[in-house]
């Protein structure tokens, strides 16, 4: 992961690696978790947006 200090103290903005994301994608269960992550990682949705994308959104 990389670390890096932002403005504020105690503030920091953090960003996983490919390698972290492949790690992580690996141990999930379900291919619903897998595509979870793909959505953050790959996509870019924040946490929030997931749950509202629907099957009619993909193509």
């Amino acid at each position: 992961m990389r670390l890096e200090a932002a403005e504020g103290e105690d503030i920091f903005k953090l960003w996983m690696t490919d390698d972290d994301l492949d790690q992580l994608r690996r141990a999930t269960v379900s291919y619903r978790d897998d595509v979870i992550l793909q959505l953050g990682g790959f996509v870019g949705f924040r946490a929030f947006e997931i749950p509202q994308v629907k099957l009619t959104h993909v193509r």
